[in-house]
């Protein structure tokens, strides 16, 4: 029972969710913080976020399950992980360039998701030595957003985030160590380098 609940908190909160969860939870507690959006722009751009973080990388997972690139869906083996994450990246170049030059949101968004390109250049790079935790990396890198925006907005509601944030961090963590994906170093790195690049955002976040 322990197992699968470990294996439920894993999906639930699966690295490949962070950035629509980022932006929706930015959008209804501090909207001036990435808006201003209108309804009726908030949907197409929400699809988009959903499109390019989520859809494309499951479809390119299973694209390559299909052609025996890699033999599991969950990339268990560390070398099995980069030809995923190079699409990932790649995916993300793409997104934040719309974003930056032709969609012309607002500036927040664009670092938020230059951020998560670095976080995911330098997974790519750490994997070559090892295997770091993504989980943690998407857990804590939202934290450490979360605690950005809190100092630059001042929402009370954004601590309550930090909270739950950190609380799902810690959580998942625990999960991970259960099913043996990770060793405490792998857990650390991988929130280490998530929540130190979302902080650095801080410089740039308007």
């Amino acid at each position: 029972m322990v197992t699968n609940l470990a294996r439920f908190i894993s999906l639930v909160l699966h690295p490949i969710f962070m950035p629509v969860v980022l932006i929706m939870v930015l959008y209804h507690l501090v909207p001036s913080a990435i808006g201003p959006f209108s309804r009726e722009f908030l949907t197409p751009f929400i699809g988009l976020v959903i499109l390019v973080t989520i859809l494309l990388p499951a479809f390119t997972i299973l694209t390559l399950k299909g052609f025996g690139i890699i033999s599991s869906l969950f990339m268990d083996e560390q070398k099995e992980r980069m030809v995923p994450m190079i699409f990932y990246l790649l995916y993300l170049v793409v997104i934040t360039s719309f974003f930056q030059f032709w969609l012309e949101v607002n500036f927040n968004i664009v670092i938020i998701f230059y951020a998560i390109g670095v976080m995911s250049l330098l997974a790519l790079i750490i994997n070559f030595f090892m295997k770091l935790s993504l989980h943690a990396m998407g857990t804590y890198g939202f934290s450490g957003f979360m605690l950005v925006f809190l100092i630059r907005y001042e929402a009370v509601a954004l601590l309550w985030a930090l909270c739950a944030g950190l609380a799902a961090a810690g959580l998942l963590a625990s999960a991970r160590l259960q099913l043996n994906k990770h060793s405490p170093v792998e857990i650390y790195i991988g929130g280490s380098v998530g929540f130190l690049v979302a902080l650095a955002t801080l410089f740039f976040i308007q």
